[in-house]
């Protein structure tokens, strides 16, 4: 059998669970059936960590929830986690950062959910910021030395400037490496404000938008990416199996 054939698999998942819009339950069997080793969530509500919690925690039971609502996060994880912490480089909106002690050595991940750019009268400053965010967890990531994930809802489509600006700091879009097609994730459905709860708010749509990443370091190779069936969100699950290989 080759090296890479050798070498240890990890799946991941991401997922903007849209702040109590998808069911748990069934984000909990999208978990399941992918056979996800590490799951960083987004948007998770209280509610839905409490029942992800329970349904998850023979499988994975290494987990850290952070904040609820629209700043939640939570990490769902085969392995202990070493560490876990917040990185707050915009307040009110912090990331969620963990060492995972892997079969090979500890991995670091970073959860991210930066804010959606603004458009109109003061939102350049906001935006900066917010590209500014997501360059800063690459950074965090390439520093440390240590293979490395950063994934979640990064609300920056892949030709926008802070979304190139990851492949230009040496990670690896795990979609453009191992998946195929475009990989929209975003809308699967309308269901936001005056229009939740209206017959409006139940409708599919076709998601036209890539929002959702995971993004590796070099010492891993993405063996294949897809996405996971939607569960009541407006976001599609990611999912990514990968090859480590070492020393890059």
């Amino acid at each position: 059998m080759s090296i890479l054939g050798d070498a240890p698999r990890l799946v991941v998942m991401t997922a903007n669970i849209g702040n109590g819009l998808a069911d748990p339950g069934q984000v909990a069997e999208e978990i399941l059936k992918a056979g996800a080793d590490l799951v960083g969530l987004q948007e998770v509500s209280g509610e839905q960590g409490d029942a992800l919690v329970r349904a998850l925690s023979s499988e994975l039971p290494h987990l850290k929830l952070q904040e609820r609502g629209i700043p939640g996060k939570a990490i769902f994880s085969r392995h202990p986690l070493i560490e876990t912490g917040p990185i707050e480089i915009v307040r009110g909106r912090p990331d969620l950062m963990a060492r995972v002690d892997m079969p090979g050595g500890p991995i670091r991940l970073v959860v991210a959910h930066p804010e959606p750019p603004r458009f109109g009268l003061g939102s350049g400053a906001r935006n900066m910021l917010s590209g500014q965010q997501i360059r800063h967890l690459a950074e965090s990531i390439r520093h440390a030395g240590e293979p490395g994930l950063l994934m979640g809802d990064l609300n920056r489509v892949s030709w926008q400037r802070a979304a190139r600006a990851l492949s230009e700091m040496g990670l690896i879009d795990a979609w453009l490496a191992g998946g195929s097609g475009p990989g929209f994730t975003l809308p699967a459905r309308w269901a936001h404000g005056a229009y939740r709860g209206h017959p409006l708010g139940e409708v599919r749509l076709p998601p036209f938008a890539r929002v959702d990443y995971v993004w590796h370091t070099p010492h891993f190779m993405t063996e294949d990416a897809w996405l996971g069936a939607a569960a009541g969100s407006d976001h599609l699950p990611v999912v990514a199996r990968l090859i480590r290989r070492g020393q890059p």
